[in-house]
């Protein structure tokens, strides 16, 4: 799968995007499930889902006709397609999850929760007999409220393990479910209850991002400990060769401490500015053994443009105005020339770390647009550089997290 739209949840800047006013009442339909090909030594032919209002009801047996060896994976597949799933299907998301034994015994670990509700308890080795799996429910609000219609989606969990004792065979697909899901849409418009004094435009990129973290959620995914670092940052040069702007984002910065991001430092603003005021994002993702960017192995990732700060700046309800609002003085328009000071805003980054963006390097650019004061020309204001390098590790035990000086990673979320 092409992950194009997982660095919004690095850059942070989802919230800031668009108008939430109500939404068409959707209604998701699983019409097809059954075991796919494989051993057989984990039998789920007699796993049930049902739909009750915005939950997922998942009930059935799981029969294990052998001991199985400690090492298990799960793979999940998942596909979006037209209404014939003969042909125009693409690939959604392909995930591995490893660390299946971990999350049996550890409370604390993603998925836990819905393990937890598997009688007799399940622990590794995995032993021969019959588990049930009842009163599991999977919330799936937030993946109704999205422009998903018209798509059935596929989705495949297959469980990779060997025969316990078998230590020179190699993992066998030792069980595997198959799902087959359709979103309707009714004429009848509902407000959306969680977000209805929000304002969110429904892009394409929001709804394809946003769809993927739900199935993450919904195949209880869980996100190993990752760590995100700074390597660089700074004001880009303009076309002119200078790293002079009306706005001076050279003092900007910031500490991770944890999962929380909090701003350090200023910028300045030389003249005033007026509206309109936009901000371009253009991201960049390379190999993690690319330290120099390199075109030839680099590709354009996402381009993104916010065109209604003005708006956001003056907006309590709207998203990304939180941040914002920790500017002080308070951001207004027209900006007024001064020092603006940022060290009273801070951000939460744990949904950072629940997707699968480790493995990479990411340049970003943000590109601010604005009117000149003095001119009254439309043209650049400002212009960050930013280099993150994203890392994984497997054992959460063996991470010390130390505070990161000169981070700069925005969250709008």
């Amino acid at each position: 799968m092409d992950f194009k739209l997982m660095i919004f949840i690095i850059l942070n800047i989802s919230n800031f995007i668009g108008e939430v006013t109500g939404d068409v009442l959707k209604i998701i339909k699983f019409d097809k499930y059954q075991q796919c090909p494989s051993e057989n030594i984990v039998e789920l032919s007699s796993f049930r889902l049902t739909e009750k209002d915005r939950f997922i009801l998942l009930s059935g047996m799981m029969n294990v006709k052998s001991d199985l060896h400690k090492t298990l994976y799960i793979n999940y597949y998942v596909r979006r397609c037209k209404e014939d799933t003969r042909h125009y299907c693409e690939t959604f998301a392909n995930h591995t999850d490893k660390e299946i034994c971990d999350r049996l015994s550890n409370p604390k670990v993603r998925g836990y929760r819905f393990l937890s509700k598997v009688k007799p308890k399940l622990r590794c080795p995995v032993k021969t007999g019959n588990y049930s799996v009842n009163g599991v429910d999977i919330f799936v609000g937030a993946f109704m409220e999205l422009p998903v219609q018209g798509y059935r989606w596929v989705m495949q969990m297959s469980l990779f393990g060997k025969k316990a004792g078998d230590k020179n065979g190699r993992l066998t697909t030792v069980g595997c479910l198959s799902m087959n899901g359709r979103v309707f849409a009714s004429t009848t418009r509902r407000k959306i209850p969680k977000l209805k004094d929000f304002k969110m435009r429904r892009t394409t990129v929001q709804a394809i991002f946003l769809t993927y973290l739900i199935f993450l959620n919904f195949f209880i995914i869980s996100a190993h400990v990752k760590q995100i670092k700074l390597e660089k940052h700074y004001q880009c040069k303009n076309e002119k060769g200078s790293p002079n702007y009306l706005v001076d984002l050279r003092n900007l910065g910031g500490t991770l401490n944890e999962t929380m991001f909090y701003f350090k430092g200023n910028f300045t603003v030389m003249e005033e500015i007026f509206d309109p005021i936009i901000l371009k994002i253009y991201v960049v993702r390379c190999p993690l053994n690319n330290a120099i960017p390199n075109p030839d192995k680099c590709q354009n990732f996402v381009n993104q443009t916010i065109d209604n700060l003005c708006e956001i700046f003056v907006t309590p309800n709207m998203l990304g105005n939180r941040y914002l609002s920790a500017f002080k003085p308070p951001m207004r328009c027209p900006i007024k020339p001064g020092l603006i000071d940022v060290s009273k805003a801070d951000m939460i980054l744990n949904r950072v770390m629940m997707l699968p963006i480790e493995g990479y390097r990411w340049t970003l650019k943000l590109l601010f647009w604005g009117v000149d004061g003095k001119s009254m020309r439309f043209d650049i204001i400002g212009c960050l550089m930013v280099h993150l390098k994203v890392t994984m590790s497997s054992n959460p035990n063996k991470i010390k997290r130390k505070n990161q000086k000169n981070v700069f990673i925005q969250e709008f979320i």
